[in-house]
C-alpha cells in the first residue's frame, strides 16, 4: 500500500508543480506590473495588519474546574533516547497534577532507553512501559503513539517527545482550555533549552519564540507533534496514524479539522525541547517536516498543496528580485513582511517574555531562509519519492545534564 501511495504522490506533485508554475508566472507577469507605484505603501501595510489583528483576538478565559478532574495519559514514544529520557521522566514525577499516567513506548531501542523507563515504572505505579521488539517490521513515532493509545486509560491524551521537559504546573495550565466543551485539542507553547549553544541552536531556538506568537494570533488550530493534548473521544473518531508517515502531527491535524473539531493554542503551558545542534541535522529534520507536510497536503487537499507550492515559487522570485530589482513590487512586499515580523516581535515581547527581540528577529529571518531552501528542495524530492524517504529521522541529542551545566 505504501508503494502505491508513493507513486500516487509523485504524479500529484508533478501536476501540482506544473500548475503552480503556470499560475505563479501569470500572477508575476499580469498582476504585479500593475502594482508599480504602490511599493512604498507595501513596506508599511503588513506592519499595520500584524499590529491590528491581535487587537481583535482577546485572550480567552475559561471557568475554573475541579483539580484533577481529567485523567491524563502522557505518551512518550522513544527510540535510543538514553541521553535525555531520564530527565524527561524525572520532570514528570514532579508534576503538581495528581491524576495522570505516563506511558513510555520503547520503540525497539538499542541502548538503555527501555531499562531507564522500566526503572521508573518499578518505582512509580502510574508509570508504564510498552516494549516494541527491534525485530518488529514496523517502527516510528506514529506506530509508537498508536501502541500507547491502545493501553491509555485517560480521557485526555498528551503526546510528548523523549527530550521534552515540562514545569510542575504544566498540566494545570494546559488543561484549562478543556473547560470549554467545544475544545477538542490543545497545542501548548514550545521553546528550546539549548538555544545558546551555537549558531544553529540560536536560529532554531529563536524561531520557536516567534512561532509561539504566530500560533496564538495568526495560525491557531494545529498540532506540533509534541506538547499536544487531545480528548480521547475525539481521537477515537479519527483514523489511526499511518505507521509509515513521517509527519504524524500533520496527519492528525488534517484528520481533526476534517471532522470539524476545534483546536486551540495555549501559551501559558510551555514544553522545553532540544533543537538540532548542527546544520546537517537541522536540514535532515526539516526535510522530514516539509516532506511530511507536502505529503499530507497532496493526499488530503490538492488545492492547499497547489497554493502552498505557488506561494513558495513567488517567494523564490521575490528573493531573486531583491538582488536584481530591489524596488519592485514583489521585493517591497517581502521587505514589508520582514518589517512586519519585527514589529510583531516588538509589540508582543512583554507578553511572551522575550528579552532580546532583535535576536528573535534575526534567528527567525535566518530560519525562514533555510526553510525556503528546504521547501524548494522537497518539491523536487517528491517527484522521485521512495518508501525509504518515509522513514523516521531521529535528531541526535546532547545529554540534558550537559545542557543544564552549560546554562549555569
Amino acid at each position: 500500500m505504501a508503494n502505491n501511495l508513493v507513486r500516487r504522490v509523485r504524479f500529484m506533485m508533478l501536476g501540482t508543480l506544473i500548475f503552480s508554475f503556470v499560475l505563479a508566472f501569470l500572477i508575476y507577469q499580469a498582476i504585479f506590473p500593475l502594482m508599480h507605484g504602490v511599493n512604498f505603501f507595501l513596506l508599511l501595510f503588513p506592519s499595520v495588519i500584524v499590529v491590528m489583528i491581535p487587537m481583535f483576538r482577546a485572550n480567552p478565559t475559561y471557568p475554573e474546574k475541579g483539580k484533577n478532574e481529567h485523567r491524563v495519559s502522557i505518551l512518550i514514544p522513544a527510540r535510543d533516547e538514553e541521553k535525555v529520557i531520564f530527565h524527561t521522566l524525572k520532570r514528570l514525577t514532579e508534576l503538581n497534577y495528581g491524576n495522570y499516567e505516563v506511558i513510555v513506548i520503547d520503540d525497539g531501542s538499542n541502548d538503555r532507553t527501555g531499562i531507564i523507563a522500566d526503572e521508573f515504572s518499578s518505582k512509580h505505579k502510574n508509570f508504564k512501559v510498552v516494549h516494541i521488539p527491534s525485530e518488529h517490521p514496523e517502527h516510528g513515532k506514529a506506530k509508537a503513539v498508536n501502541e500507547g493509545v491502545k493501553i491509555a486509560q485517560g480521557d485526555i491524551i498528551l503526546i510528548l517527545d523523549a527530550d521534552n521537559l515540562v514545569d510542575p504546573d504544566y498540566l494545570e495550565k494546559a488543561l484549562k482550555p478543556f473547560a470549554d466543551s467545544s475544545v477538542a485539542g490543545v497545542q501548548t507553547a514550545i521553546d528550546a533549552y539549548n538555544t545558546h549553544k551555537n549558531v544553529c541552536t540560536f536560529i532554531a531556538g529563536n524561531e520557536l519564540l516567534f512561532t509561539n506568537i504566530l500560533m496564538k494570533y495568526f495560525l491557531p488550530g494545529r498540532s506540533f507533534g509534541c506538547g499536544f493534548l487531545i480528548r480521547r473521544k475525539v481521537l477515537e473518531k479519527i483514523p489511526p496514524l499511518r505507521s509509515y508517515t513521517v509527519s504524524e502531527d500533520e496527519q492528525m491535524t488534517a484528520s481533526i479539522k476534517k471532522e470539524g473539531f476545534k483546536l486551540v493554542y495555549c501559551t501559558d503551558a510551555v514544553v522545553h525541547e532540544h533543537v538540532p545542534e548542527s546544520f546537517r541535522h537541522m536540514f535532515k529534520q526539516r526535510k522530514r517536516w516539509f516532506l511530511g507536510s507536502m505529503y499530507e497536503l497532496l493526499i488530503k487537499s490538492r488545492i492547499a498543496a497547489l497554493l502552498q507550492t505557488m506561494l513558495i515559487i513567488l517567494i523564490d522570485l521575490g528573493l531573486a528580485e531583491l538582488v536584481f530589482k530591489p524596488f519592485s513590487f514583489l521585493s517591497s512586499l517581502l521587505i514589508g513582511t520582514a518589517i512586519a515580523a519585527f514589529v510583531l516581535i516588538l509589540s508582543k515581547s512583554r507578553e511572551f517574555s522575550i528579552e532580546k527581540p532583535v535576536n528573535v528577529f534575526l534567528g527567525t529571518l535566518a530560519s525562514y531562509s533555510i526553510n525556503l531552501l528546504m521547501y524548494s528542495y522537497v518539491f523536487l524530492k517528491l517527484l522521485a519519492l521512495t518508501p525509504d524517504d518515509l522513514k523516521w529521522y531521529k535528531t541526535p541529542k546532547t545529554p540534558v545534564e550537559c545542557q543544564e551545566r552549560q546554562s549555569q
